[in-house]
């Protein structure tokens, strides 16, 4: 009888002990300029863009090199091209960080004053979402795409393995939702959302596309979504006020698939051990 129990009490501690090890560990703080973006290069070097420019770490977070660009460069987001140069949005501008040279090269700055957020690097064509508009670069030229008639911010681009394009939006006027592309960026349909602000979007390793909402502006409500293909419909996997972030580990895949969203914004960034953040989503992987 006492083995029973005692059995059954381990068995009721398990989940508490799978997950005794996870934490939040600081890094770095940066008292004068939020982060925005981080990027980790092949040889592990860590970038991340703040509200003044790019910050660069050769040695694990040890210590931090400072690359300033311009005033209040707000690096929302960069990517890493073909040649590992560093993209990089600056506020209205686009900006190439050449690694070996240690130096800038200026790209791009559409004619209408607007702000980029969202960057898309694929092969040798850059797509760059801004507050208004989306814009492509390729074959030497930049051109800007026609994604809504009257316009739509755009907060995040992602291309799956099929070579769909999805882009996250906003309308302003209380919705916005997620459009895509079968195309390379030449026409746009829009797939649902459209009550939503999105903020984020993800694709899995099972090519399963996924929205992160930060609500609308009358009724609020954010939300984490999974796009099912054949339906064509959306699945609310949780509701949350709001949902600013969505990241991937691939960690015990072969039990859980987990998804974590938090909101994206301060002065610091934390790595998490082993893989839990503020809140996480788990569900099993599809049959």
């Amino acid at each position: 009888m006492e083995k029973l129990k005692l059995t059954a009490i381990l068995f009721l501690l398990l989940p508490l002990l799978s997950y005794s090890q996870d934490y939040w560990e600081h890094v770095y703080t940066n008292d004068t300029n939020k982060i925005w973006s981080m990027r980790i290069a092949g040889d592990g070097t860590i970038y991340y863009g703040s509200s003044n420019g790019l910050y660069i770490s050769h040695d694990d977070r040890q210590t931090w090199g400072f690359k300033y660009l311009f005033e209040h460069a707000y690096m929302y987001d960069m990517e890493f091209d073909l040649d590992s140069n560093l993209i990089c949005i600056a506020d209205d501008k686009l900006y190439k960080y050449k690694i070996a040279e240690d130096e800038w090269e200026f790209l791009f700055q559409p004619d209408v004053n607007q702000s980029f957020h969202a960057l898309l690097i694929d092969s040798a064509t850059i797509f760059a979402g801004s507050d208004i508009s989306l814009f492509r670069y390729s074959n030497g030229k930049w051109e800007e795409l026609t994604i809504h008639p009257n316009g739509f911010g755009v907060f995040d681009i992602k291309k799956d393995t099929t070579g769909r394009l999805f882009i996250g939006a906003t309308n302003y006027t209380g919705g916005g939702g997620v459009t895509q592309s079968l195309d390379n960026g030449d026409t746009w349909t829009l797939i649902g959302l459209e009550d939503s602000y999105i903020q984020d979007l993800a694709i899995d390793s099972y090519n399963r596309l996924y929205a992160a909402s930060i609500g609308h502006n009358q009724y609020g409500i954010g939300g984490l979504y999974r796009y099912d293909r054949e339906s064509g419909t959306w699945d609310t996997l949780r509701l949350y006020h709001r949902v600013e972030c969505i990241l991937f580990n691939d960690e015990r895949q072969s039990v859980y698939r987990p998804i974590h969203y938090r909101r994206a914004t301060g002065r610091g960034f934390h790595v998490a051990r082993p893989w839990r953040n503020l809140v996480r989503y788990q569900f099993g992987i599809p049959g």
